[in-house]
């Protein structure tokens, strides 16, 4: 929403019309936006969202009902959790949920993926999956419910979202962003949900579909709705 104002600063006689596609993280970004839009994006004309594989909601990823076996993904994934609880929550203890290769390897783990990307591959053969279970089943729920608290969706959205999953993700699982479409669609939103076969996670053949369907919102054509169906 800030991008939109900034460029309406520099370019003034930018629209006021604007959406948003994010993939992954940015998909995340994109549908907490749509739901911000009618508030902080105050002066603005919000039109559309589409979020591709987005990780609106990852408590899943650990919860002290069933047995924690993360896929390499999403073990890789776990130390930037991690990082992004603990500037809100300090009190957590990362040796609570790593261990092993993670625990000794954790500023590795934690550095940017490009700068050192060699040094992280040559780590895959070394990590199990004990490197990631949480230590009690305390320690699960704690992260399970710190989680909860900031997935999405929060509020209803401020127009009609575009959300994809591919069935294959095997870091954001697609059962957990169906669910979350499931909660948004209880709250009124309007959502066209695609579920695509074989694809993984934020697959860049998803991306024309969604750059045609944000296309569509400035056209004024109406949103597909597959709520309730």
């Amino acid at each position: 929403i800030d991008a939109v104002r900034a460029a309406r600063n520099v370019v003034p006689d930018t629209s006021t019309r604007w959406a948003t596609l994010g993939l992954s993280q940015g998909g995340q970004a994109s549908w907490a936006a749509a739901e911000e839009a009618d508030t902080y994006g105050d002066g603005l004309e919000f039109v559309g969202a589409a979020n591709l594989s987005p990780a609106a909601d990852i408590s899943p990823i650990i919860s002290s009902d069933s047995e924690v076996n993360l896929s390499l993904p999403q073990q890789l994934l776990l130390p930037y959790v991690l990082e992004g609880l603990s500037l809100t929550h300090p009190e957590l203890e990362r040796t609570d949920y790593v261990r092993g290769a993670f625990e000794q390897n954790y500023d590795l783990l934690t550095s940017c993926l490009t700068s050192r990307a060699t040094e992280k591959l040559g780590l895959v053969g070394k990590v199990t999956p004990a490197d990631t279970r949480p230590a009690t089943a305390e320690d699960a729920d704690r992260i399970h419910a710190w989680l909860s608290d900031v997935a999405l969706p929060r509020q209803r959205a401020s127009g009609p979202m575009y959300v994809v999953v591919g069935t294959n993700d095997n870091l954001i699982r697609p059962q957990w962003t169906e669910a979350a479409v499931e909660r948004a669609c209880a709250e009124g939103d309007v959502i066209e949900f695609q579920a695509r076969p074989g694809e993984g996670h934020a697959d860049g053949a998803a991306v024309p579909g969604a750059v045609a369907w944000v296309k569509d919102r400035f056209a004024g054509v109406p949103a597909p709705n597959t709520c309730g169906s």
